[in-house]
């Protein structure tokens, strides 16, 4: 057993990595088609963004839940596949509802039982990965080699079966996720999650003394809502510049397949490079990328902002989870994930979900990129702002 609580060994390195090749990669059944889904029931803009808003709000609720209940409970693995079986059954539910106040309560559902499964799964990555003296982007680029396989095996699927069929492939890809953890070595992972477990409460005000943090809070604030209408509507964008199903499966995959390499080089770099710095590269580039939508829309372009997207993904991805765990005390790793990967964003989304929803409703989705260039381009200065401030507080404990 070495500090990270995990036995030093190749096996508990691939079960994350397989993993991640399920639990994450199945995500691609279900995510690029979910607005599409609720777009063919008949929903709104603005419905649309009031049930995600909703959900961003329960979402507040439940990610401080699972962490604590992880932290409190002698064998928090099982807690983590409890919640994967539980947002399967979730899926099943939502795929036979079409009445919008029915879905929102199933919507809102599926986020309470699976706001704590993204942290507790990246806090266990980097831990693992930590023990295995490997990166975590080697363990990160399955999910994405997963993203790939999934989102255009369902694109075709789709266009057989029918938009329903997403949420039972991604209801099957949760359970393998959750039978795989039992291939973990349950005891040395549950020690280290109750030792390393503080309040919300010190891990916050811990984080906001750390200027890089408070950058990085600010930017995901800006770049959240800024970015809000193209996230929700990009998929429905292309439906409407005539995209087929099939077509929007390799859009959304073509970014995944760049990611098996951009996730490595990102490892690479990182062991050079300050992860602050490589993750203000990630969020230029992602802004240019709106620019490039917004004054050439076309599938072509979208295809290709995607294609290019999977590098500056990959680099943000990667930068993003190391920049927390620096900066954060190390004890409360898990719910410094969970701030800034779950908390943060529902707050946003409460806000940006309906906006967004309303603008695409008034405008179309193609003025949306303008607000997500824009967005990019303040929120980087946010963090870069950020970077600065800590380099100027090590230079002033360098002794003379």
């Amino acid at each position: 057993m070495n500090a990270t609580g995990f036995i030093n060994s190749r096996r508990d390195l691939w079960v994350m990595r397989l993993y991640y090749l399920i639990w994450l990669g199945g995500g691609g059944s279900i995510g690029p088609f979910m607005n599409l889904f609720l777009v063919r029931q008949n929903l709104s803009g603005t419905q649309i963004g009031l049930m995600v808003a909703l959900g961003s709000a329960a979402a507040l609720v439940a990610a401080p839940f699972w962490t604590r209940l992880s932290a409190q409970n002698s064998r928090p693995l099982r807690l983590l596949q409890i919640s994967l079986v539980l947002l399967a059954l979730a899926n099943l539910l939502m795929v036979s509802q079409s009445v919008f106040l029915v879905l929102t309560v199933v919507f809102i559902l599926r986020v309470l039982v699976s706001a704590g499964i993204t942290p507790l799964s990246d806090s266990l990555a980097v831990r693992v990965s930590e023990a295995a003296g490997a990166g975590f982007g080697s363990i990160r680029v399955w999910g994405s080699l997963g993203w790939a396989f999934f989102v255009l095996g369902t694109g075709a699927l789709v266009e057989r079966a029918g938009i329903q069929i997403t949420f039972w492939v991604h209801a099957a890809a949760l359970s393998g996720a959750a039978l795989l953890l039992f291939g973990l070595r349950p005891a040395g992972a549950a020690r280290t999650e109750r030792k390393t477990s503080l309040p919300w409460r010190q891990v916050a005000g811990t984080m906001l003394r750390s200027p890089v943090l408070v950058g990085l809070g600010v930017m995901l604030c800006i770049n959240g809502l800024a970015n809000n209408g193209v996230g929700q509507f990009e998929n429905v964008y292309l439906d409407q510049l005539g995209a087929r199903e099939s077509i929007i499966g390799v859009a959304n995959m073509v970014g995944s397949v760049i990611e098996l390499p951009g996730m490595l080089w990102a490892d690479s770099l990182l062991r050079k490079r300050n992860p602050g710095t490589l993750l203000l590269v990630s969020v230029v580039m992602t802004g240019l990328l709106r620019g490039l939508v917004f004054f050439w829309p076309s599938v072509e372009t979208i295809i290709l902002a995607r294609a290019i997207t999977g590098i500056s993904f990959s680099f943000y991805t990667i930068a993003l989870i190391k920049t927390i765990c620096g900066e954060a005390p190390a004890e409360g790793t898990a719910t410094a994930l969970a701030i800034f990967t779950v908390t943060l964003p529902s707050l946003i989304n409460i806000l940006g979900t309906p906006l967004a929803g309303m603008a695409f409703d008034a405008v179309g989705a193609h003025w949306l990129y303008l607000v997500a260039l824009v967005g990019y381009l303040l929120g980087s200065a946010a963090l870069g702002l950020g970077l600065w401030k800590r380099r100027q507080q090590k230079q002033e404990v360098i002794p003379a």
